[in-house]
Order: C-alpha cells, then structure tokens, then sequence
C-alpha cells in the first residue's frame, strides 16, 4: 500500500513535468529542446514508478508508522506539483512563500506565523541570492 500511494504521487509529479514543459521552444536544428532533459528525467520517474507499483501489489500490511510517513511524502510530492504549476502561472515570491510555510509544518508541530515568517526570509534570500548575486531572474523561468 505504500508504495502504491508513493506511486500514484510520483505519476502526478511526472505527468506535472510533462504539462509544464508543452510551451517550451524546439531545440534549434540538431540541438535537443530545453524540454528534453525535464521530460527525460520525468520518464525516468514514470519508469520508476512502474516498478514502485509491481513492488507494492507485492507486499500486503502496513503499520500506523507507515502510513503517517506516506502521508508525509505524498503530502510533499503533492504540494511540489501544485508548487511548480503555481510558479508556472504566477511570480516567484508568492508560490515559494506558501510552499515553503506549507513543508515546514508538514515537517512537524509549529505555528502558521513561524512557519510564514521563515518562508519570508528564505524567499527573501534566493531571491537576493539569484536576482543579485547570480543575476538569474526567477520570475523568467
């Protein structure tokens, strides 16, 4: 069951790579597209979730255990799609702030506030970091 829950996670962030690479530009003659790698790595991920499931109709029971640590991870795999649609369709700083607050508290107990307030100022940072520094603007990708 658990890795039958792992794999249906896992298909929804492949199919996620393959939608959000579609408006990416032909690669120029002889070259690969920019999609190519994404898309590569995302049939690598669907191959492996191939194998998660022929592995999970295999094993029968899970403890409590598991099934709060499956929880967790696809609560993670999850909100990484959403996230990466979300920073598709928006600006860089807001999708990272609520997705950033959101994996902090599936970490563990906290407070909304804290988990906000620490999200703020990681955003803030790779925002200076690639913005300034690097001279990457996020908002582009």
């Amino acid at each position: 069951m658990k890795d039958l829950l792992a794999a249906a996670a896992f298909t929804l962030l492949a199919a996620a790579v393959f939608v959000l690479t579609v408006p990416f530009p032909p690669g120029a003659e002889g070259s690969l597209s920019p999609a190519s790698y994404p898309r590569l790595l995302a049939a690598s991920l669907a191959l492996l979730t191939g194998l998660l499931i022929v592995e999970g109709r295999r094993r029968k029971a899970i403890s409590a255990a598991e099934r709060t640590d499956v929880a967790a991870a696809v609560g993670v795999v999850g909100l990484t799609a959403v996230y990466l649609v979300a920073w598709h369709r928006w600006r860089f700083d807001v999708p990272t702030v609520l997705y950033v607050a959101a994996l902090s508290r599936l970490s563990g107990p906290g407070r909304w506030g804290s988990a906000l307030l620490f999200a703020a100022l990681v955003t803030a940072f790779l925002s200076v970091a690639f913005g300034y520094v690097l001279r990457v603007p996020l908002d582009g990708i």
